[in-house]
This record gives C-alpha cells, sequence and structure tokens, in this order.
C-alpha cells in the first residue's frame, strides 16, 4: 500500500504540473486575438518558391476537431519593393502546380536560436503567376504586411510562399500562431484528475502507516524447578 501510494502520488505531481502549465499558456501566451505565435522569422531561398513539409491531419481529423480548435495564422511581410503571396494548398495540387519548377522545401525549423533546413528541388520551367491558380484554401498577397488564416481541415497540405509575380528570388519574413480552445479544459482534466490521484495516494499513506505491524515475541519466561519427590 505505501509502494502504491507513492506511486500514485508521484503520478498526481506529474498531472498536476502539466494542468498548470497548460491553464498558465491559455491565460499569458496568448496574443490579444487568442493565438499562440513564434517570433518574426526571415525565410529565403534563391528559387521560385519556398515550401513546407507535408502537413498530414489524418483523413478523420475534421470529425474529432473540436470547434474553435486549430485556426492558424501566417503572418508575412515580403522584402522591401517586392510583393509576396502566401498560399495554403492540396498536396497533391501544390506538387502539380511545381512540378518542374526549381523550389527549396523546409524540413526543419529549430527557434531557440531560429534556424530552418530546406533541400532544393531541381526544375526547369518558370511556374505561372500563383494567384491565377485555383487550388489554394487560403491565400494571402501583398506588397506590406499581411496575414491569412485558415481553419484545419482533415488531410495533407502544404504552406507554399512566392513572389507575386512568380519570379525567383523568395524573401520574407514569416510568424506563425495557431488558435486553440482546447488548453483550458485540457488544464481543468488534469487538474481534477491530479487531485483525485492525489487524494487516492493519501489515503493508500495514511492507511499503510496505521496498518498494525506484527508484534514481536518477548523473552521466555525462566523454567518453573522441579519439585518431583
Amino acid at each position: 500500500m505505501l509502494v502504491a501510494g507513492i506511486v500514485v502520488g508521484l503520478l498526481a505531481l506529474g498531472l498536476g504540473a502539466g494542468g498548470g502549465v497548460a491553464l498558465w499558456a491559455h491565460e499569458t501566451q496568448r496574443d490579444a486575438s487568442g493565438f499562440y505565435t513564434t517570433g518574426p522569422h526571415q525565410y529565403a531561398t534563391s528559387t521560385y518558391a519556398l515550401t513546407s513539409s507535408e502537413i498530414d491531419l489524418g483523413v478523420h481529423a475534421a470529425r474529432w476537431l473540436p470547434r474553435g480548435l486549430g485556426t492558424v495564422r501566417i503572418e508575412l511581410s515580403p522584402a522591401q519593393g517586392s510583393e509576396v503571396f502566401a498560399g495554403i494548398a492540396p498536396r497533391s495540387a501544390a506538387a502539380a502546380y511545381l512540378s518542374g519548377v526549381t523550389h527549396s522545401v523546409v524540413t526543419d525549423v529549430r527557434t531557440n536560436p531560429f534556424r530552418y533546413t530546406s533541400i532544393e528541388v531541381a526544375g526547369d520551367r518558370p511556374p505561372a503567376k500563383p494567384a491565377d491558380q485555383t487550388f489554394w484554401v487560403a491565400r494571402a498577397q501583398s506588397a506590406g504586411p499581411t496575414a491569412l488564416t485558415w481553419n484545419l481541415r482533415s488531410g495533407s497540405w502544404v504552406l507554399v510562399v512566392m513572389n507575386a509575380d512568380a519570379s525567383p528570388g523568395v524573401e520574407a519574413r514569416l510568424a506563425f500562431g495557431v488558435k486553440t480552445g482546447i488548453l483550458f479544459p485540457i488544464g481543468v482534466g488534469l487538474l481534477i484528475a491530479a487531485g483525485v490521484l492525489g487524494a487516492g495516494a493519501f489515503l493508500l499513506i495514511f492507511f499503510a502507516a496505521r496498518r498494525p505491524r506484527p508484534g514481536v515475541a518477548g523473552p521466555l519466561p525462566p523454567p518453573r524447578p522441579d519439585r518431583s519427590p
């Protein structure tokens, strides 16, 4: 009982810490619009386009995503003197559009310190202007700071950043954010679970401490003298 109480107590502490972090993030780490955001960072490529790796949400993701969860916001500021385009597209449509076009795919992003890695996909033809395409599910185009927002859907998607005139040499500052309404209930649920487990751990340890110990036999009495005739 004592060992079980200690194990359950440690589990309660872990759940409580997780719940506290979730509530702290919900209360302090959102901007005025309710988004959790990264800082803006510079991305650049000498090719025609900069794309993300595949965003795969699974076939049935839309069925379990709660309302208000999975709203993505991408803020972008182009280099001075250029007009930038950013769009989110189905993976297959983006692949067909960029087939044969030299572009860079971002494969990994680190934030502390910021750095990213990308691979270049070779091609031999220029692309058509991105704004003329009809497959984008979210898009933004501007010569100044702008943003696009997108509610996550099930499927496989990619983010594509290009110059609006489809010229090579893309350069922009990007910041990514997500709005979710699930951290608060997760935090509350973890704290409730931590409280229940904490109470169970206390009871286990309490009863283990009060459990009577086996008695210890005292010294044997001295033998009686033999009074036989």
